[in-house]
């Protein structure tokens, strides 16, 4: 899996999320959101359960557990990527967007000629 998908949300913040496979099997996502008043961006290994996914943040930090890192979790239904739950990202952005509400399509790929 090596996919980028376009998402907006009702407030007109724009973004994107790309999944990919990293060395090991492992999923490895990056979340970059933005709007006219704020932004986000997270990136980090990756979690999957089925058509469930949760990122948990890769930034340095000497308390890396579950209650400290950013984690975002997201589903993933027919071809569409929807944000369903965030936890503990205020503290990684000071003007910060929610990532939440965010639904994702598939970025067009450029056709071959």
């Amino acid at each position: 899996m090596n996919n980028i998908f376009i998402g907006t949300n009702t407030a007109g913040t724009l973004g994107y999320l790309q999944i990919k496979n990293v060395p090991m099997n492992r999923l490895y996502t990056i979340l970059d959101i933005k709007d006219a008043h704020c932004g986000g961006f997270i990136k980090g290994y990756t979690e999957r359960q089925a058509n469930r996914f949760i990122v948990r943040t890769d930034v340095p930090d000497p308390r890396k557990d579950e209650t400290h890192q950013c984690q975002v979790t997201f589903i993933l239904n027919n071809q569409k990527l929807e944000i369903i739950k965030e936890e503990n990202c205020n503290e990684w952005y000071t003007l910060g967007c929610s990532f939440t509400s965010l639904q994702f399509s598939p970025a067009p790929t450029p056709s071959s000629r």
